[in-house]
């Protein structure tokens, strides 16, 4: 019987996953108490080079020290996969995508047992996509942590389980070139967030198509020392504070374009217009409204000649 190889795992596997490399390796993760799990292990024995393909957890050791940095490796997690984190988990394998599988409630979870858990992208170029992160305990410090240059938050939805529990902070990113696109941020309209999307030092990152809400104390997205160049667009924000609502907040010493966000406060005392801080941005058809049955305004109300 023939043999097989990379190449011919390639084949059937990037007729589904578009931009895996003929050299990649690609590494699955499933619940291992789930009926039919021995039966998926053994659909995916070790591979010609004895690494094994199958794991039950994201952030398996062995897994992560087998995958090999540039070379574009995958983690694809099964829909309805769900493990709990209590600490800092930390991705550190250049390059590597983390995808889970499934639409909708079906995404793979990972929950939050413990206030000190988060997921880190510590390298460059590493993508996490498509996931459900669920606060179960009041105020996680933050969600996940963009460190790494060049990485991307694709398709993930920030929850909480009951009242009371949240993540402080959604996001984090400190890492230049990031793209951060198409999340939800689904915060409770009670006391807790801070901040949805925090940018600090973030040059040319890409903050696109987001649905962020909740009661923010700080700003839906903030960008809380100067990053440069960035591009901050197309995001829905809803800050239910009712205190110096702030939906976006740029430094004054941070350049970049803010383009076409739609953005609610429920700070009626202050008015739409103190909604946003608008800083050292290019603000261009951003509209933001202060009440319910109202329509936005635009924001900044000055127009450049």
């Amino acid at each position: 019987m023939a043999r097989s190889n990379q190449l011919s795992r390639w084949g059937s596997i990037s007729k589904v996953l578009d931009r895996v490399g003929p050299y990649s390796k690609v590494f699955f993760v499933g619940d291992s108490d789930d009926t039919g799990f021995v039966n998926f292990v053994n659909e995916f024995p070790p591979d010609e080079d004895g690494v094994v393909r199958v794991y039950g957890s994201i952030f398996d050791s062995t897994m992560l020290a087998n995958a090999r940095a540039g070379r574009g490796d995958v983690v694809l997690v099964m829909p309805g996969h769900l493990e709990a984190i209590t600490t800092d988990q930390a991705l550190t394998v250049k390059g590597l995508k983390v995808i889970g599988l499934g639409e909708g409630d079906e995404r793979p979870r990972i929950q939050y047992d413990n206030a000190a858990g988060s997921i880190s992208l510590d390298t460059g170029g590493i993508h996490l996509e498509n996931f459900r992160l669920i606060a179960s305990v009041t105020a996680v410090t933050r969600g996940i942590d963009v460190v790494g240059d060049g990485c991307a938050v694709r398709k993930c939805s920030l929850e909480f389980d009951t009242n009371a529990d949240d993540f402080a902070i959604g996001m984090t990113v400190s890492g230049n070139r990031g793209v951060i696109e198409d999340n939800e941020i689904l915060g409770e309209d009670t006391v807790g967030p801070t901040h949805g999307i925090q940018l600090s030092s973030s040059d040319y990152t890409k903050v696109r198509r987001n649905y962020i809400t909740g009661q923010f104390s700080n700003a839906g997205i903030s960008d809380t020392a100067a990053s440069q160049g960035l591009l901050i667009g197309e995001n829905f924000i809803n800050n239910q504070d009712t205190a110096a609502s702030i939906t976006i907040s740029l430094a004054a010493t941070s350049r970049g374009i803010v383009y076409n966000n739609r953005m609610a406060t429920s700070d009626s005392t202050a008015g739409g217009l103190s909604a946003i801080s608008p800083g050292g941005g290019r603000w261009i058809e951003n509209y933001v409204t202060d009440g319910d049955s109202v329509s936005g305004v635009l924001a900044p109300v000055v127009t450049s000649s």
